[in-house]
């Protein structure tokens, strides 16, 4: 079933490879440095926008995006300290790490698998994850980077053995079976697992570990920290919604209606807005981030789809 690699050398080599570091993504320097800085509540604001400055294309890159219709602020901001100032510690570490992390996903080297489909998935949940963040007192920036990374695990499976993952995603659009079940009878592991390591490996905080980590399982309790609880059901969530606006399917509109209410105790008019919202959010997403997303349909075109 998974070729030339029986299934428990296949998971101690990912596991071996893993641990080692051997050829895993690098979080860039610059992101390292503001997590570190941003870890003390009582950080100089000053350090922490010199170590922005010392990427010029990350400084601009911030300040395009947060002048961004995207971003929406009310004023524009001129300087990175500016940034730094307005937008408060944990928001310019987030949208630091968030930048970064794009900027990885675009810059991989290809495999054999879709990149490029890969790459519009996660963008779409990263967005769809932001919108509905200040619905459950979730912090957008947060929300964007835990959609974005929530399957990074695959693109490590495609890295290291592009073609056990294609022959994960063959069957998964033969069978129709769960993608978790499918890796774990190919590999022994699956994304959720080798993402979890990932994020660990980069130290991010505890609150994308769990969303990595849970995002395929929303009937359980996978920690007492509600922050991080809410941030697993928004990732689980726009997953859903990403698969709804490609397939046009009533199950995936039932599953939507009845996790949010399940989730969240959500009223339809919030689904609605956030389902309304999403194509134009992720066009003015799209040209902030400078990325060549693949646009999505109105609502209105899915719905009319739904009720033919």
């Amino acid at each position: 079933m998974s070729g030339a690699y029986p299934i428990e050398l296949l998971r101690q080599s990912l596991i071996a490879r893993i641990v080692s570091a051997e050829d895993l993504p690098e979080l860039p320097e610059t992101a390292f440095r503001i997590m570190q800085l941003t870890q003390n509540p009582n950080a100089d604001p000053d350090r922490v926008a010199r170590a922005i400055l010392s990427s010029p294309t990350l400084s601009a890159r911030v300040l395009r995006y947060v002048n961004s219709p995207f971003y929406g602020l009310l004023r524009e901001v001129t300087s990175i300290h500016q940034a730094v100032v307005i937008l408060g510690l944990d928001t310019i570490r987030d949208l630091v790490v968030g930048l970064s992390m794009v900027d990885l996903f675009l810059s991989q080297r290809p495999v054999r698998f879709n990149q490029r489909r890969f790459n519009d998935l996660a963008l779409q949940a990263a967005v769809v994850s932001s919108l509905m963040a200040p619905q459950v007192d979730l912090a957008p920036e947060e929300a964007f980077i835990a959609g974005l990374l929530h399957d990074i695990g695959t693109l490590l499976l495609g890295r290291y053995h592009p073609e056990i993952l294609q022959q994960i995603l063959d069957a998964k659009r033969e069978t129709g079976e769960p993608i978790v079940e499918i890796e774990q009878r190919f590999t022994g592991l699956d994304h959720t697992v080798i993402g979890h390591w990932l994020a660990s490996q980069w130290d991010l905080p505890n609150v994308f570990r769990v969303a990595i980590r849970h995002h395929h399982e929303p009937g359980l309790q996978h920690t007492d920290d509600p922050d991080s609880a809410r941030m697993v059901r928004v990732v689980i969530l726009a997953d859903r919604i990403v698969r709804l606006f490609r397939r046009h399917e009533p199950t995936d509109m039932e599953h939507v209606s009845r996790m949010w209410v399940e989730f969240f105790d959500g009223r339809v008019h919030d689904l609605e807005a956030v389902l309304t919202a999403f194509p134009r959010r992720l066009a003015s997403a799209s040209d902030a981030l400078e990325a060549p997303l693949e646009p999505v349909v109105e609502y209105e075109a899915v719905r009319l789809s739904l009720s033919s």
